[in-house]
């Protein structure tokens, strides 16, 4: 029984948190860099975008005002246009829980405005995972480290009315010997898509570009209300705060009163027989009688500590009957351990443990019996199974106590 109660107390629950499990889509090509054309004007958007073995399209584009977005191409239908998801974006150790749009029933649309730190880690990362409509995504990052820094020369391009080419693919340079590249340096190889395709991605951009459009306006109303809702119920909370610290002042001016009050009234009487021979019960200790016993009751940090004055035949006859009183109380399994007897100059002392088990709580308690001069005492520390190695602490102190005193 004691090492199911000892056995108890390494007993600790672990928090399991979720992790991406999708294998990493290779890329079917090389990443692709151009602005996006704009029906009328210029344009103020590029993208570099790439397809992947798994049959998706990934595209990531960013306008002159230096805002980011993701768009993911399912290669069917798959969402619900206009409906809005919720996502999780995750490149290397950074992530972010977002809000995607269905662009179209293929194409998801993700803002991810103002959020420098993510393309950053996206730059470094070898892979980006998204977990969406219950199931786990990952597409290579191979070559972005290039592209994305190409991506933000198309918009600054952009932003200086500076003519770049349309379409253009980043692939990390392969090395080459020092000879060849003084003597036969060309220009790197450029995948070229054709009008036709051309014209087809420029139309789905425009129709992603667009989406973006709307989302970020119903983002820029909807963080407007959350900020004034924010501000109501931040109002409000110091109002309720306000007048909880007035109830609490003024309950514990009541408390303090009431406790003054009972001090005046009623002086607790000091201890005598083999308490008092014995010094275990401090001045601040509460008492109180019944049956011609007398009852103490004190604090000692978090442990709540009892001790009693008995009448007992002998001191074996006062543990047994103690122990036969804590088991009539226990709902559950009781379980004791007592050590061997020790005496100093006509006292005799006992150290023993106890605990109560059930389906509900778990009780235990430190004890010091002490007997002598007729008499015979139990002081107990309660607690909970956490606290019983500091309550055989303050128990063994005690016990050294009697011994050295007497």
């Amino acid at each position: 029984m004691q090492r199911r109660f000892f056995g108890a107390l390494a007993l600790l629950g672990l928090m399991v948190h979720p992790a991406f499990g999708a294998d990493v889509s290779a890329q079917a090509g090389a990443w692709v860099v151009g602005p996006i054309a704009a029906e009328s004007g210029p344009s103020n958007f590029c993208s570099m975008k790439n397809s992947f073995k798994n049959g998706h399209l990934l595209v990531i584009a960013r306008d002159t005002g230096g805002g980011d977005s993701i768009a993911v191409d399912f290669g069917r239908k798959t969402i619900e246009a206009g409906h809005q998801y919720p996502l999780t974006l995750a490149a290397g150790k950074t992530a972010r829980e977002v809000t995607g749009v269905g662009a179209t029933p293929r194409v998801m649309l993700i803002n991810m405005a103002g959020d420098s730190e993510f393309s950053d880690a996206l730059a470094a990362a070898d892979a980006l995972h998204l977990k969406a409509l219950n199931k786990d995504y990952a597409y290579s990052m191979a070559g972005a480290s290039d592209a994305l820094p190409a991506l933000q020369e198309c918009v600054d391009a952009l932003a200086s009315h500076i003519k770049t080419p349309a379409l253009a693919s980043h692939k990390k340079p392969q090395s080459r010997p020092a000879a060849v590249a003084k003597t036969a340096a060309k220009p790197p190889v450029v995948a070229q898509a054709s009008k036709k395709e051309t014209h087809a991605d420029d139309a789905e951009l425009k129709v992603r570009a667009e989406a973006e459009a709307r989302l970020a306006a119903e983002n820029r109303k909807l963080a407007a209300e959350n900020e004034k809702l924010k501000q109501t119920l931040a109002a409000a909370q110091d109002k309720v705060d306000r007048e909880k610290d007035l109830k609490q002042q003024a309950l514990a001016s009541l408390q303090q009163e009431n406790a003054r009050l009972q001090q005046k009234l009623a002086a607790p009487p000091k201890p005598d027989g083999i308490l008092a021979a014995a010094r275990l019960v401090p001045p601040s200790a509460q008492a109180s009688r019944a049956n011609g016993e007398v009852n103490y009751r004190w604090q000692d940090n978090d442990l709540f500590v009892s001790a009693e004055e008995v009448k007992a035949a002998s001191f074996d006859r006062g543990v047994s009957a103690y122990f036969d009183r804590m088991a009539g109380r226990c709902k559950g399994d009781f379980a004791h351990v007592a050590d061997k007897l020790q005496a100093a100059r006509g006292l005799t002392i006992q150290k023993a443990e106890m605990a109560c088990i059930d389906d509900k709580d778990d009780a235990a308690a430190s004890l010091l019996f002490v007997g002598g001069k007729g008499s015979f005492a139990v002081i107990a520390r309660e607690g909970t199974k956490d606290q019983m190695e500091a309550a055989i602490a303050a128990r063994n102190a005690s016990a050294e106590a009697v011994l050295e005193r007497n």
